[in-house]
């Protein structure tokens, strides 16, 4: 495999980022599943032994669709890794955002995949437009899907791709796709959908454990795993271990809502920092899980059904007014009470900006909470700077929650 040195670079990072995290939830054995799930998806000897089928670029597509076709998770690449973006440096246009960068860059430090793999890029931003054109220019098998930019007169749109999605489909795997495994496919959705709701719920009330960064991972654990059947029964373990830990004592860091740009891992910079300010994570808008956060119905399941309801939960930067990303935002503050907001920006995502002009004034004069608009990349040259404007942030916060209880 090539550019072994940068993937072993990576799977140091990313074993120390893990290591961190062990230390905070102890004792909790149901959580070593998906550290060690994170530990194998940069594993340079692992990555080396995969041939998928199927690979997709980001999160943004039904997984249904593959998995009734593969019974299997298609070979999700995300995002996450800050060394993939050395790799794809020289390559890339120089206002690229960094997840499409480290996504690039795993991509080539594993050219051995582009043999037997379809790789789908879902378009949802002019940043998957040029990776869609790098890859294909690159000689690999590259089938872009169209995300109609208004929800509101998208359905019929998207509908249609994802059926030519499907045809594409049926030729490079030789297969049709039967309803009965469609139906499969949504019934085993359906079920992670409940448990995801589950364990988010459990776990938000236990964050002297499960940090607001493991949740993220576990739940980022979803994209590295092949077995989806094995990660459902390992995420309803890991809830029940949490349901039986007697009552945490009360947490009296401020508590944050984070939303914005994606945070994938390992590149979790962020969330660390803001745990050691003394920050709560209690709540994450994380546009990959959109599909799960409200219980879907596997009886009504047909490809038209799915495109629909999938586009009306999907909270990806492909729209001119996110309004899914809007009103996820509104239920979790109204059912988080969070002390504040901040929305995360990475550089070159300037969809994500876009949303908070136009929610900020939303945010704090209707829902009266503090906003901290955080940029950055995947570097860690501006951590000491950020600290400081966290902490300021977090100060003010504390100010407010102090007047408010007289």
């Amino acid at each position: 495999m090539e550019n072994t040195a940068t993937m072993s670079l990576q799977a140091y990072q990313e074993c120390k980022c893990i290591e961190a995290m062990r230390k905070t939830c102890g004792s909790l054995k149901g959580t070593n599943y998906f550290f060690n799930l994170a530990s194998q998806y940069f594993n340079p000897e692992w990555i080396g032994k995969q041939q998928p089928k199927v690979i997709v670029m980001g999160t943004a597509l039904p997984p249904e669709i593959v998995y009734a076709y593969t019974a299997g998770n298609p070979y999700w690449v995300f995002g996450g890794s800050r060394a993939m973006t050395d790799v794809s440096d020289s390559d890339v246009p120089r206002d690229t955002d960094p997840v499409s960068r480290s996504m690039l860059g795993y991509l080539q430090a594993a050219k051995h995949m582009a043999k037997d793999a379809l790789v789908i890029v879902p378009l949802v931003s002019d940043n998957q437009r040029k990776l869609a054109y790098i890859l294909k220019d690159q000689g690999w098998n590259v089938e872009t899907v169209h995300i109609p930019p208004y929800i509101s007169i998208g359905g019929a749109v998207y509908e249609e791709e994802i059926r030519r999605l499907c045809s594409v489909l049926n030729q490079h795997l030789k297969k049709r796709l039967f309803p009965l495994k469609f139906k499969k496919a949504a019934l085993l959705m359906e079920e992670i959908g409940h448990a995801v709701r589950e364990f988010t719920m459990l776990s938000s009330k236990r964050s002297d454990i499960i940090t607001g960064s493991i949740r993220m991972l576990v739940l980022n654990s979803f994209f590295m795993t092949q077995d989806l059947n094995t990660w459902l029964v390992n995420l309803k373990k890991l809830s029940e271990e949490i349901s039986i830990l007697d009552e945490s004592l009360e947490n009296h860091g401020p508590q944050i809502l984070l939303v914005g740009s994606p945070i994938y891992f390992p590149c979790y910079k962020v969330p660390f920092l803001l745990e050691d300010i003394g920050i709560d994570l209690c709540g994450y808008i994380d546009p990959g899980f959109s599909r799960f956060d409200t219980p879907s119905d596997s009886k009504k399941s047909t490809l038209s059904m799915l495109a629909a309801s999938y586009l009306k939960r999907d909270m990806s930067s492909a729209y001119i007014r996110n309004e899914s990303l809007c009103s996820a935002m509104r239920e979790q503050i109204e059912k988080m009470k969070p002390d504040g907001l901040i929305w995360h920006i990475l550089r070159g995502q300037n969809e994500y900006d876009f949303e908070q002009l136009r929610l900020e004034e939303y945010i704090t004069e209707q829902m009266n909470l503090p906003v901290f608009r955080l940029e950055t990349d995947y570097q860690y040259q501006d951590v000491e700077q950020l600290r400081v404007r966290m902490e300021a942030f977090s100060e003010l916060i504390s100010h407010r929650i102090a007047a408010q209880r007289g």
